[in-house]
């Protein structure tokens, strides 16, 4: 039942509700507020949230959600912990963000550019494990503690869908992300992925199996909230960051919080 009066739920004042249970982690960010009025922080370091994978209407908060998840991390660590690849078919969604000094690269915005970034990182995870075999360590973690720490590295793709709308680079893509979501949390590589069109030509099951937990937004239709979270009620959401997390987690209800030009400020100084 929406409230009688409307409050913005903004990534400052969550972030303060929320400082006293905040992981200790470098990759982690404010991913909105129960109903109870607790923060749910999404930890990619967790085994539980390292890939996530977000489907939602248009107009139902998903950029949005990006762009929380974005200013959250980079507000979270420092860029030498932590940087950010950030994929933008759309041309309009972190545009105002290009002077992050967490970005490795400038917003990326083709499918070529795309799939070239996917396959360098995959080749990044494969040498990290082979620094990890050396070091005789499991993961980063042990890796940072003992040698010159490396960071981790979170790519963000805003509609999916749009990079896939050429057949031949499907497959690409798929294998990419199926890599990256398989092996890529030990080595500290996270994949976030979003798309306005949830259903099974885009979201198949080689994205559900490697992208751990699952974010539904406001859909248009019951079978929509089946592919995104294996069962119906996205579809009753209100919108705006009105959102079900589900798939490695229980299903649980957030609001999201909407990202202001304060928080953007303050992750642009950061250092």
């Amino acid at each position: 039942v929406p409230r009688e009066n409307n409050e913005p739920l903004t990534l400052g004042k969550i972030w303060r509700i929320g400082e006293k249970n905040r992981p200790n982690s470098v990759v982690a960010f404010p991913m909105g507020m129960t109903i109870e009025g607790n923060v749910f922080w999404a930890d990619l370091s967790d085994p539980n949230m390292t890939g996530i994978l977000v489907g939602g209407a248009s107009g139902s908060g998903k950029s949005v959600f990006l762009r929380s998840a974005v200013i959250g991390l980079a507000l979270n660590a420092s860029p030498e912990n932590i940087r950010l690849t950030l994929i933008d078919p759309k041309r309009v969604s972190f545009t105002d963000l290009e002077g992050l000094p967490h970005l490795a690269e400038s917003v990326l915005m083709d499918d070529n550019s795309a799939i070239k970034t996917l396959k360098y990182l995959i080749e990044e995870m494969e040498q990290r494990y082979r620094w990890f075999e050396k070091s005789k360590v499991r993961d980063i973690g042990q890796y940072n503690q003992i040698t010159k720490p490396i960071p981790h590295h979170v790519v963000i793709i805003d509609e999916y869908g749009d990079l896939m709308v050429h057949k031949d680079k499907k497959a690409d893509l798929e294998g990419s992300v199926q890599r990256l979501g398989q092996k890529g949390r030990a080595a500290g590589i996270h994949i976030i992925l979003a798309t306005q069109r949830p259903d099974a030509k885009v979201v198949t099951p080689i994205i559900k199996a490697n992208l751990a937990l699952k974010v539904a937004l406001k859909v248009s239709t019951a079978s929509n909230s089946s592919i995104i979270l294996d069962q119906t009620g996205a579809e009753y959401l209100i919108g705006l960051g009105d959102m079900l997390i589900g798939g490695s987690l229980f299903l649980e209800r957030l609001q999201g919080p909407l990202v202001t030009g304060t928080e953007i400020e303050m992750a642009m100084s950061k250092r």
